[in-house]
């Protein structure tokens, strides 16, 4: 388990401008999530809808999930989407065991959390 890293990548969906894709890979942890606030800011702020990929989320604390929850919560209010898909099975019962599931919108795949867009 290596915490203190963490990558984020922004893509846009060609054919849907609002919709952000953003791939996390590594730890989601106290010392990675305000690297991971300064992308979804803006993001967020423009009112998109915004899909994290945590297919590469090698690890995820408190910290994580409150940063997830918390943009789970100004996306709702701003018009948007925050939507979460492809955590490995480790991540998903970490989500499960915290109780973080009953406010995140999780999905198996990215084909599924575009699916329940409501454009």
């Amino acid at each position: 388990m290596e915490t203190g890293k963490v990558e984020v990548k922004v893509k846009e969906l060609p054919e849907q401008k609002k919709i952000k894709l953003v791939e996390i890979k590594g730890a989601l942890d106290a010392l990675t999530v305000v690297d991971v606030e300064k992308e979804l800011n803006p993001l967020i702020e423009e009112g998109n809808y915004i899909l994290i990929d945590c297919s590469k989320v090698s690890y995820i604390n408190t910290s994580g999930l409150v940063m997830l929850m918390k943009y789970q919560i100004k996306a709702k209010r701003r018009k948007g989407a925050f939507k979460i898909f492809s955590p490995n099975k480790n991540i998903y019962e970490i989500m499960d065991i915290s109780g973080a599931l009953k406010l995140l919108e999780v999905y198996k795949t990215q084909q599924e959390a575009i699916g329940s867009l409501k454009i």
